[in-house]
């Protein structure tokens, strides 16, 4: 997956990438009740969060750059379908990083938090890319 994340980022991500599999239902829900609050989902916080959490979660495990980012396009795809846009990626990022921190309190490394905002939106920009000539 070609992104502009350092190593280390990508490190940290691969490390960490279990204990956020471990508490994904608790940083789902909390992040389902940010959004919910927030009005972006279109009345449909839990498709939307979701549907996020999927694409970071498992777009993640590609950030070693071994390959390119399989199922990216079908996630563009499903997306689309689903109408998430960039007011809801934008949503969910504004909430990842705090929301981290609260669900898995000290487990969660100011750098930790840093390369999963990071490795977030390098996931989304890939998206968007995928996104803009999938609409061409």
């Amino acid at each position: 997956m070609t992104t502009n994340l350092s190593e280390r980022t990508r490190a940290i991500v691969a490390e960490t990438l279990p204990l956020m599999e471990q508490h994904r239902a608790q940083l789902e829900a909390a992040l389902k009740r940010y959004i919910a609050r927030q009005g972006t989902s279109a009345g449909r916080p839990d498709v939307t969060t979701g549907a996020i959490t999927d694409l970071l979660l498992e777009h993640a495990r590609q950030l070693d750059g071994t390959g390119g980012p399989a199922g990216i396009v079908e996630t563009a795809q499903c997306h689309r379908a689903l109408a998430i846009d960039g007011v809801q990626y934008a949503c969910f990022g504004d909430a990842l990083k705090p929301i981290m921190k609260d669900v898995l309190g000290a487990k969660a490394t100011p750098p930790m938090i840093a390369a999963w905002g990071d490795a977030y939106w390098a996931i989304v920009r890939m998206l968007f890319a995928k996104e803009t000539r999938l609409a061409a």
